[in-house]
């Protein structure tokens, strides 16, 4: 199973135990990004802006990064982590 889909089902799980509706729209938002939908059409599914879905990834991936270490990470960004 790949990294993408792992996180896909994982923040799909996330929504559906979320008690808050507003939250479990934005990570249904976050799953649609993941599953390759167009940003625009990912935060309309969300009802915010592209903008606002942009800092809810971002905050997802900072506090799923420090609950685990242990995902790997490729591509250019990674190895400028790493070399850092």
């Amino acid at each position: 199973m790949g990294q993408a889909i792992a996180v896909t089902r994982e923040v799909r799980q996330l929504a559906k135990r979320a008690k808050d509706v507003a939250q479990a729209r934005r990570l249904l938002a976050m799953a649609a990004v993941l599953d390759g939908a167009s940003r625009r059409d990912a935060a309309k599914v969300g009802g915010m802006d592209r903008q606002t879905l942009r800092d809810w990834v971002i905050r997802f991936q900072r506090e799923r990064a420090g609950r685990s270490r242990q995902h790997s990470f490729t591509g250019r960004a990674a190895q400028a982590r790493q070399q850092a």
